[in-house]
């Protein structure tokens, strides 16, 4: 666990300095960039599915379940005859790029952002396991800013492009559509309403209904014997955060002209949480539109004065920490392959056969 604190409290440090020291910002930006991706694309057998992906790219057993774009990209290194490790390291690159060109889109605060998104383990921690799908959540969090500046070649193109890596990318590609189209029109009182009946809907049973919907799919076995619920405290806190937002709603988008879009895609991945939160792992779906929190979170905190501004980052900081250490240590306690802790590098390796 030490060596996650570490990375925080250096990857912190550097963006904190970058804003400091504003003239500066890009460089101690591209140090952080840099570590992340030495982090995420050198670890080794680290995250609870890197052993199958490494057992997939040798063996090609699974090439015809998964999407093209995944495939095509594995048989390029294939053909290469370049090991896993390069791919990784490519997918980590590219997945970080995205996200650092996302947030330069969105805010100003980026610097905040991109610590909030190191601290929220659905978004970094789980990088290291859903490689795939997480390469996909970034290029979708970049596409959107082609779609709501009208761009619409290049978003067509970029979520085609997450939908050829993993297929859950359907589901952002139209929704984004629809908050884009009728963000003006939602209010208050329409997504106070879609938070409660989505809890509602969800603990009465009835999304048992959509289960046929994946009949016959590798997905099946999250509505049967992967049935995990998402813990009771988990949707409290989620929806109090949503609730807390709400009231500050109508404030953000007159402040910042993005928030009118991003604050809705932040709600809706409550919504969607709540909506499946009796099959936790299907609730990966929402991280598309969760990963928008960072960029709202951000741009919240800077909404106030500089007085109180330092209480609300203090309080988001200790929220967001709690749960990051609480996540490192249900994996120590969890008994499966490839955990985060303890943290490997093929760079440490290679330092100790050096020696």
């Amino acid at each position: 666990m030490l060596f996650y604190f570490l990375f925080i409290l250096i990857a912190g440090s550097f963006l904190w300095l970058g804003y400091l020291y504003p003239e500066k910002n890009r460089i101690f930006q591209g140090v952080t960039f840099l570590l992340i991706v030495g982090v995420v694309g050198f670890r080794d057998f680290v995250g609870a599915d890197f052993g199958d992906y490494v057992i997939w790219y040798k063996s090609k057993v699974r090439d015809q379940d998964f999407e093209l774009g995944y495939v095509a990209l594995m048989n390029v290194f294939r053909t290469l005859n370049i090991g896993y490790t390069a791919l990784f390291f490519f997918i980590s690159f590219f997945t970080y790029l995205f996200l650092f060109l996302g947030v330069k889109k969105f805010t100003q605060n980026q610097n905040l952002a991109i610590f909030i998104f190191l601290l929220i383990p659905s978004m970094f921690l789980l990088s290291l396991n859903t490689m795939r799908q997480s390469f996909a959540v970034s290029i979708c969090f970049y596409a959107f800013y082609f779609l709501i500046n009208k761009k619409y070649f290049y978003y067509l193109i970029l979520m085609f492009l997450a939908i050829s890596l993993h297929r859950t990318a359907i589901l952002p590609f139209f929704l984004f559509f629809l908050v884009y189209q009728f963000a003006d029109k939602i209010k208050v009182n329409h997504i106070l309403i879609l938070l409660i009946g989505s809890l509602l809907f969800s603990q009465l049973g009835l999304v048992d209904f959509f289960s046929s919907l994946f009949k016959d799919s590798r997905y099946t076995a999250y509505f049967t014997i992967m049935k995990i619920p998402v813990a009771p405290l988990k949707l409290i806190i989620l929806n109090g955060v949503a609730i807390f937002m709400l009231f500050y709603f109508e404030e953000m988008k007159r402040k910042y002209f993005n928030q009118k879009y991003l604050m809705v895609l932040f709600f809706l991945s409550v919504i969607i949480t709540n909506f499946f939160s009796l099959y936790g792992d299907i609730t990966r779906i929402a991280y598309y539109f969760k990963i928008f929190e960072i960029v709202v979170i951000a741009d919240f905190i800077f909404l106030r004065a500089k007085e109180f501004r330092v209480w609300l980052c203090s309080g988001f900081m200790i929220y967001y920490s709690s749960i990051f250490v609480y996540t490192l240590k249900m994996d120590i306690e969890k008994d499966y392959k490839c955990k985060l802790i303890p943290y490997n590098s093929i760079l440490f390796k290679s330092l100790k056969v050096g020696n």
